[in-house]
This record gives structure tokens, sequence and C-alpha cells, in this order.
């Protein structure tokens, strides 16, 4: 079965030993097989792992609500003041393609 999938899409991986998927995002290619990342614990996740698209790029909030608070590496709040409510948003992607740069 052929699938397309465009670099930055979260895909939904499903182990082996859980109901429960694992969120993945495509960061490449290597011939014919579409690259993942698991984005959480990769226990159960093995040759033949169902693997489901989205249909979505995952997407980091910006703003000024941001300030003062703390995030993990995909802009979840941890620091238990509760969900950050912003307008704006950027493509996960892009934040990754400035950094590149950057170097």
């Amino acid at each position: 079965m052929d699938l397309w999938l465009p670099l930055g899409e979260l895909c939904y991986i499903y182990p082996h030993n859980s109901l429960e998927p694992i969120t993945a995002e495509v960061v490449g290619f290597r011939e014919d097989k579409i690259l993942l990342m698991p984005l959480g614990d990769m226990e159960g996740i093995a040759s033949g792992s169902k693997v489901v698209a989205s249909g979505k790029t995952l997407r980091v909030n910006v703003g000024e609500e941001l300030i003062g608070r703390v995030i993990d590496g995909l802009g979840n709040p941890i620091d238990g003041k509760g969900p950050i409510k912003t307008e704006k948003h950027i493509l996960y992607l892009i934040i990754h393609l400035i950094h590149w740069n950057v170097r």
C-alpha cells in the first residue's frame, strides 16, 4: 500500500501492547520509507505497529500569553497554571527550520 505523507505530518502509532496511540511526526524519508519521530514513550512500538495519519501538522501557540509560563518541547504548559490560550500559532516545522538555519 502506498502512503504519501508530507514532512511535519502528525501520525498515531498503535503499540502492540496498548490501545492508546503514541503521537509521532514525519521527520524524513529514506528510499521508499517514511521516518517517524515518536513524541512520547516508545514502549511497544515495533515493526508492524499500525500507523494512522492525522491529516494535521504540529502547531505551537505563540504570543504574549506565554510570558512567564513554563512549557515543554511541544508547547504544552507544565507549570500547573492551566491551558495557555493564544490567538496565534506557528507550525512546529518552521521552528525546526529556523533553529537549523541559526546554527
